[in-house]
């Protein structure tokens, strides 16, 4: 800190960031009077001297915690060389290219989007540089070193990479990639809906990020869309699974109901599926959307703001076989259950024994290790 920031800290007594807040967006949550000043590991220090517990990681972000050692090095050493470097900035036309490539091929692995604080892949093998005039300064050292760090963890038909700034973003450029590599508009996300028995309060679906893209996929709260419509046209909200209250079978009078207790890795044979939201697509196909007009389904394959929620696990498969039937793009969504927090590298895997594959995967924020970009 510098300081004149560290000056400015100390000034800052209880109750004396009302003035500070009224100069902020409205859009900045204000909870508490709580200035932090550093952080180490999974603790957060006030500059009143309060030490306080961080349990969300920063929003899902400081995996490795707050100014590990080997992080502030690896930091210091790089912002001692080079900070900003542009790399490729394509025209339109060469960025439809690049993504139409995502739809050649068949079956699962057409393409992928994954993620460095937020990064999008289409992936195929050879290839092609796109064609069009762009800006080129060049690549830089830290983009090479983690082109071979992805490709260790990745899925192996995910092979390629758009690397961004955020979730959102990724999100927003895996629906461009979907779009572009099929020529159709729309797009199908998931809400676990409400059942008769569930009451207002159990409403929550998935959450894709809060740009003006993204927050038309997302359900998870109507508050993130509140005033800002109309939102990206071309987006339909499926059902997503919720064994525990399924309204499938709340509608035949089975209130509240459950299945055994199960843990990871998930089979076919350790649960089951009634099939009420795999066939709530097909009525969707009937009645809502053409499938031939369906560019990319994309859903979180373990529900975060909706509950934390696993799908039985022949949900997921039935999303795969049914996009291949109409060749529609199948996104994950792993912003919140990928990189290892599901104790495997993609929370995907963990279903009918990793045989699930997507075709774009998003994946963010722990990425970036250190902070927000």
């Amino acid at each position: 800190m510098s300081d004149i920031a560290a000056a400015a800290a100390k000034q800052l007594k209880k109750g004396g960031l009302q003035g500070i807040y009224r100069h902020m967006a409205a859009g900045l949550s204000k909870f508490n009077d709580v200035i932090i000043t550093h952080g180490k590991g999974s603790w957060l220090y006030s500059n009143d001297g309060t030490k306080y517990l961080d349990m969300a990681s920063g929003i899902g972000v400081t995996s490795t915690g707050h100014c590990h050692p080997r992080v502030v090095a690896a930091v210091q050493e790089q912002a001692g060389k080079i900070v900003h470097a542009q790399q490729v900035r394509a025209s339109a036309g060469a960025c439809v290219g690049a993504a139409a490539l995502a739809g050649k091929g068949k079956g699962p692995g057409r393409g992928g989007v994954g993620g460095v604080e937020g990064a999008s892949s289409a992936a195929e093998r050879g290839a092609q540089r796109p064609s069009g005039r762009s800006n080129l300064v060049g690549a830089h050292e830290p983009m090479a070193a983690l082109v071979p760090l992805l490709k260790r963890i990745m899925p192996e038909h995910l092979d390629s990479y758009f690397l961004c700034n955020s979730g959102s973003e990724a999100v927003d450029n895996a629906i461009k990639i979907a779009r572009a590599a099929t020529g159709r508009q729309g797009i199908i996300a998931f809400d676990r809906g409400l059942g008769p028995q569930q009451g207002a309060a159990a409403a929550a679906g998935g959450f894709h990020g809060r740009s003006i893209g993204a927050m038309a996929l997302t359900s998870s709260k109507v508050v993130y869309r509140q005033h800002f419509g109309p939102l990206m046209p071309g987006v339909h909200i499926a059902q997503y699974p919720y064994c525990l209250h399924c309204v499938w079978q709340e509608a035949k009078g089975h209130t509240g109901y459950r299945v055994k207790p199960y843990a990871p890795p998930f089979s076919r044979s350790g649960r089951t599926c009634c099939n009420g939201p795999l066939e709530s697509l097909e009525w969707m196909f009937a009645q809502q959307v053409h499938p031939s007009d369906v560019a990319a389904m994309i859903i979180e394959p373990i529900l975060g703001e909706g509950g934390f929620l696993t799908p039985p696990p022949i949900f997921l498969l039935g999303l795969r076989e049914l996009c291949d039937k109409h060749g529609i793009l199948l996104i994950f969504d792993e912003v919140q259950s990928g990189v290892a927090r599901s104790g495997e590298w993609w929370a995907h895997t963990l279903f009918d024994k990793g045989q699930v594959h997507p075709d774009l995967l998003v994946f963010a924020k722990v990425r970036g290790r250190v902070g927000p970009w």
